[in-house]
């Protein structure tokens, strides 16, 4: 079960010139949260939608997460039982212009872990990367 759900989207695949950029990483961080919450509750193409907004990543590799999500959550749902909830981690910084945020959804058996890398660009900050999988050695 170690590798049931392995989603990785490339950094920096991008498709169009220009995302929308936050003002301040508080305001990413926000933003991030929601996302993963909407996106536990199975409302995967909106979040994709939203994130896409505020991301370089390649919109085929995003649409391609809701697929695999879609197919997956049922399995996911059935191993690690009913979302009790999403618990933010961590945020780690890699110089002044890139931070990962890990965020854990907690479920009755198992968590998984979400991760999400900001990008401060000229004017703000955007998504470069979403991924979330259940390998918790990933944490220590």
């Amino acid at each position: 079960m170690k590798k049931l759900v392995s989603i990785f989207i490339m950094f920096f695949s991008f498709t169009t010139l220009f995302a929308k950029e936050f003002e301040s990483q508080k305001k990413a961080e926000s933003f991030v949260a929601g996302i993963v919450e909407d996106f536990t509750e199975k409302k995967f193409q909106e979040s994709v939608d939203r994130l896409k907004e505020y991301s370089f990543i390649n919109s085929a590799t995003m649409d391609n997460l809701v697929v695999q999500a879609s197919q997956q959550w049922t399995l996911i749902e059935q191993v690690y039982g009913k979302k009790l909830s999403v618990d933010f981690l961590s945020s780690k910084k890699a110089g002044e212009s890139l931070v990962q945020l890990v965020h854990i959804v907690r479920f009755e058996n198992y968590p998984l872990i979400f991760r999400t890398v900001l990008y401060r660009a000229e004017k703000g900050w955007t998504v470069v990367g979403f991924s979330f999988n259940d390998t918790l050695t990933d944490l220590f």
